[in-house]
């Protein structure tokens, strides 16, 4: 009986882990989402700047 109950929890607790990495991935791609914005304003406005750049040092 005891071996039963333990294969139970064994099997709840995978359950749980299961819920908690399809919560995570449901969490991830707004977040992929904002970071990648962020990180290509972060590059265009580092673009424009090294542009800026080179028309001063070529003028």
């Amino acid at each position: 009986k005891p071996q039963k109950s333990a294969d139970g929890q064994r099997r709840y607790s995978m359950n749980r882990r299961t819920a908690d990495i399809e919560k995570f991935l449901k969490l991830t791609p707004p977040l992929l989402l904002w970071q990648g914005m962020h990180f290509g304003i972060c590059l265009i406005s580092m673009c424009i700047w090294c542009v800026e750049i080179i028309l001063k040092l070529s003028f």
